[in-house]
Parts: structure tokens; sequence; C-alpha cells
């Protein structure tokens, strides 16, 4: 019999709690149809959503011990995969067989101020590689918000370090700009399938908090797993500056999640279990004419 794999549904362009259904596939399903992502019926992908997808490719690998075959490639979405080096930073875990024409290749630059490819962060020169990257685009996006570019660097900076330093994984990074109808939006995805933020904070602190919301929580009050127990700017901080731009947070690691914007904050627990951390920013700047 034929195995068509598992088919995604279109919500890797959607919020990032959409995004859920991609987590779930990992109950209730045999490792020959995870082995196999159909992808027909995914009409657009943010970088939250690449993030997790990617990261879902990687633990598959992990679990089963074979490269996981995306099928049912759109062209606009197999040629967004292929701009931002999906298939290049993830061909020790996922590869496509689908037909590309190079016609429908999407322009690429190094020196690109629209995107930053998937991104390994699992070296200090590769987060300084990133942040530089970084800096750079935001400078061009977020012109008329430049006192908060350097902190936002620094942050993600930070949230790189953590990926690196406290996860037990290498992590990975994308950023896209979105030019909305009065404002442009700069969207990160950063995630990792390590040991996750209750994890990494009971064994720098102990029992602290009932929940892995509650840990998340902790997290963005201050906690870190660092020896010297200081965070720096942290998590905070990105919310601060992310929502007071009209953006949000989203935190997802291991069993809870919590989503931050103006209007609120909504948690969520007892979501199915996926290792690590994933995390969506997203800055908003009024439109330069």
């Amino acid at each position: 019999m034929k195995n068509n794999g598992i088919m995604i549904p279109d919500v890797l362009g959607s919020t990032p709690d959409m995004a859920e259904s991609l987590f779930a596939f990992l109950h209730g399903s045999t490792p020959e149809k995870l082995a196999i992502l159909n992808l027909a019926g995914v009409s657009w992908i943010h970088p939250y959503g690449a993030v997790a997808l990617f990261e879902v490719c990687r633990y598959f690998h992990r679990l089963f011990q074979k490269r996981i075959h995306l099928t049912g490639l759109r062209t606009p979405i197999h040629a967004y995969l292929r701009r931002i080096d999906f298939f290049e930073r993830g061909k020790d875990v996922v590869y496509t067989s689908e037909p590309f024409s190079t016609k429908d290749d999407m322009n690429r630059s190094l020196s690109s101020s629209n995107m930053l490819e998937i991104s390994p962060i699992c070296a200090s020169h590769q987060i300084y590689d990133v942040t530089t990257r970084a800096q750079r685009i935001l400078t061009c996006w977020l012109g008329q918000t430049h006192a908060d570019i350097g902190r936002i660097v620094t942050l993600i900076s930070e949230t790189c370090s953590n990926a690196v330093d406290h996860s037990g994984d290498k992590g990975v990074i994308t950023i896209q700009k979105y030019e909305q109808k009065y404002f442009t939006e700069a969207m990160l995805g950063i995630g990792d399938i390590g040991q996750g933020i209750q994890q990494s904070l009971m064994a720098a602190h102990g029992s602290i908090a009932p929940t892995c919301v509650g840990y998340i929580q902790k997290a963005l009050a201050g906690f870190t797993a660092r020896p010297n127990k200081r965070g720096g700017l942290g998590l905070g901080r990105i919310r601060d500056i992310a929502v007071e731009s009209g953006g949000n947070l989203y935190i997802r690691s291991e069993t809870g999640s919590v989503y931050i914007s103006s209007s609120g904050t909504i948690v969520k627990e007892n979501l199915f279990s996926f290792p690590g951390t994933q995390i969506s920013i997203t800055f908003q700047s009024k439109r330069r004419d």
C-alpha cells in the first residue's frame, strides 16, 4: 500500500499557536507515515512555521534515523524553502524529490535586507554572524525605531546564546520582512529541540514552578540558567519592545506556551509534548515614506 505520509494543514503561515497541529503529529502516527510529510495543502510559510517544520524534521530524524521526505510542494512554497536554505541547512535530516525549475528561484543575496536564511546557532562565531546580519536587516526595516535596534540585536544574541548554552542542542533562526499597508513587520523564528526552559531552569534553581507555563513565565521574569544567575536583558525585555512596537512574542517549550501581545497574555498548558523551545517574535515599525 502506497504511503502518502501525513498531510500538513495550512497553518505554517498563520499565527504561531496554529502550528500546534504540526507537533500533534508526533502522537498516534506510525514511523512510516512520519517519514513523509505532504505539504500540498500549505499555501504560505512564516519564519516560525519554517523553524517549526525544520525542528519537526530534525526530531523525526532523531527518532527514526532516516531523512524526512517532503512531498506535494507548491512551486511558491518550494521556492521559498529553497530561498531560506531549508534543504541545504537540513540536508542531513530532510529532502524533497519534487521537480523544480530554476527559473522559479527567488533572488538571493547575502547582503539582503529582506531575509535572514535559516541559520544554525551552535557556536559563538555563528551567533556573531547572525546578529551582524540582524543589525543590518533591522536597521533597514525599522528606521523609525532606531533607538531600539541595538537592544533588539542584543536580545537576539542573548536568545541565540541561550539555545547554545542551555538547551543541549543547536538552534536555528530565520528572519523575514513583510510590508503591510501602514507598517513594516520584522518576524523572527528561533528554535531548538534541546531540554527546554523547564529542565534548564530546574537544573539551576530547582523546582520553582508547578507547570511548563510557570517556567516560561519565570524566564520572562528574568530567571536564567546562567551560572551567575543573571539573565541580562532577557526574554522580558524582548516582550516589552515587541509589544510596545505593536508586535508580539510567542514562546512554546515542552508542553506549554505563552503568547503576549498588546491585547494581553494567553497561556496554554498540556500541549502535545515536543522537546526544546520554539520562539516567534514580531516587531513593527511605521512605514517610512
